[in-house]
Parts: C-alpha cells; structure tokens; sequence
C-alpha cells in the first residue's frame, strides 16, 4: 500500500523514496530493498518497527507463480539464501 501525504513532510529525519517508472527493467539478481512491518521471524508477529531488508530479484518457483492469487502484472518474486532465508 503506498499512502499519500496531504503536505510535504518537514522533518530532516525522513527521506523520500523514489519509485520505479514504467521504463524501469529488472534483472534475474538486481537488489531491491524491502521496507514494511512485516514479520521477522517465520509465523511471528508483524513488526511495530519500520524494518529494511535487501533481497534479490528472482523467478518465482513453479508452485508459486501456479498459485491462482499470484499476478505477475502486479508481483515479483525476491530473496534467497544468500540473505540469509529473507523473505520473499
């Protein structure tokens, strides 16, 4: 979900975030860096903290991109065990 603000935000400790454009491309092992408060652990809790994670961009599994709720017009697949089993 991305929120949008009525007014510019003032405060120095917060930074704007660019988004990617239409023209932007992925490859298969670019890094993407993942905010939210998600969970941290598998099966936990979401986090009352803002966390930040980089992955990489990666195909999806077979069984994953079969799954009827995954639409490719609107989602990726991202991570890997070089993270460190991040999630995706």
């Amino acid at each position: 979900m991305i929120v949008k603000l009525a007014k510019e935000v003032t405060n120095p400790n917060i930074k704007m975030v660019g988004l990617a454009g239409d023209s932007n491309q992925l490859n298969f092992g670019d890094p993407l860096t993942v905010v939210g408060f998600g969970a941290v652990y598998e099966g936990g809790p979401g986090s009352s903290t803002l966390q930040e994670v980089e992955v990489d961009y990666t195909s999806c599994s077979p069984a994953y991109a079969s799954d009827p709720s995954y639409d490719s017009n609107y989602m990726f697949c991202a991570g890997g065990t070089s993270f460190g089993g991040t999630d995706r």
